[in-house]
């Protein structure tokens, strides 16, 4: 991984592109209203970004085999909707149940990885589900992981760069929170290629 360092940073950057968007757009917080939105807004980027962090896979596989950048990057672009289709099950079985759309979140992962990826779906979700049952009690661990450490970093970034906010409210502690907001994209941002990388690799 370390070797291919370069290719896997611009990679991660495109899948990670709407959070980096974020990050360049967030502005200072005129009021504690709008600082408290932005404090939502961080826990969303952090809670959505396995999006990113698992569509990333579909460059990481031909990367591993070390195709060229062009080759790993037609590969995420080919992995777009398939892997949006199984975000939307993925979110369906989240705000139906919870249980399905974790279950989903496991068994769908790996959908940037399939064989399948350009056939017509739900082929390369059912190839995704396939690989995922070779190895899923890892696969869990690592989706689990990356969720989890996604929202640490929110969860950290927010005591640490603006901790007064919900009980008081200064120009700096509103201020702070645009920082905060900038922390965890990048954060999430810079870890992506870990969750994908470890993905790919159970391939």
């Amino acid at each position: 991984m370390i070797r291919r360092a370069g290719s896997l940073a611009l990679l991660a950057a495109v899948a990670m592109s709407p959070w980096l968007f974020v990050a360049a757009t967030a502005g200072h917080a005129a009021d504690l209203a709008h600082a408290r939105s932005q404090m939502i807004a961080t826990w969303l980027l952090a809670g959505t970004a396995w999006i990113g962090q698992l569509w990333l896979v579909a460059a990481v596989v031909p990367l591993r085999r070390r195709e060229p950048l062009a080759v790993c990057a037609r590969a995420l672009a080919r992995a777009l909707v398939p892997w949006l289709v199984a975000v939307l099950a993925i979110v369906l079985g989240l705000a139906a149940l919870v249980a399905p759309g974790l279950v989903l979140l496991v068994l769908l992962a790996p959908t940037g990885a399939s064989a399948r990826i350009g056939d017509p779906l739900p082929a390369p979700l059912i190839d995704a589900a396939a690989i995922a049952r070779r190895d899923l009690r890892r696969l869990a661990l690592i989706v689990a992981g990356t969720v989890i450490v996604d929202l640490a970093l929110a969860g950290a970034a927010i005591f640490v760069l603006a901790p007064a906010l919900p009980k008081t409210a200064p120009v700096a502690a509103l201020h702070a929170m645009r920082t905060v907001v900038v922390a965890v994209a990048l954060a999430v941002s810079a870890i992506a290629p870990l969750p994908a990388w470890l993905v790919a690799k159970r391939v």
